[in-house]
């Protein structure tokens, strides 16, 4: 699986997208969004330092443990 990286302003529907695309490619999404819902953090409240940094080692520990990337055959 090639990771894909997707960065723009808040609500601008990134997870949603991302969601989407992982549905038709088969992949997986790692969201700090779904990450804070999963921890009962809200967002749009603003999250504790402290709070965000563990979500982003959370995040890092998904992707660390995803499927290395198959060669897609494109040089």
């Amino acid at each position: 699986m090639t990771p894909t990286l997707m960065c723009a302003l808040s609500f601008a529907r990134k997870s949603t997208f991302g969601v989407l695309l992982a549905e038709e490619i088969d992949g997986q999404v790692v969201s700090l969004d779904i990450i804070n819902t999963e921890r009962g953090l809200v967002g749009g409240q603003g999250i504790p330092l402290q709070e965000g940094a563990a979500s982003d080692r959370i995040a890092h520990e998904r992707v660390e443990a995803l499927p290395p990337a198959r060669p897609t055959g494109c040089s």
